[in-house]
């Protein structure tokens, strides 16, 4: 999830390569990393509904700031 204007949005408009690094909570020296490419890009309604989907499985409640956000799917 991002800004339409943000700087990886327009890194991933030229190029699809992706990495998503993730640490674990109680060791933050135990990390992976995934590495793929853009299958799918989301906005509008729909994007929406996935942010808000997570954000209440975090929080609680739907994501807070209604600005345009895209969300890129990732094929590893």
């Amino acid at each position: 999830m991002t800004g339409p204007g943000s700087r990886k949005a327009r890194n991933l408009d030229g190029d699809l390569r992706a990495a998503i690094s993730i640490t674990a909570h109680d060791n933050p020296f135990s990390m992976t990393i995934i590495h793929g490419r853009v299958a799918e890009t989301i906005t509008d309604d729909e994007a929406w509904d996935i942010i808000d989907r997570i954000a209440r499985k975090y929080t609680g409640q739907p994501y807070p700031v209604r600005t345009g956000r895209i969300v890129f799917l990732i094929d590893p």
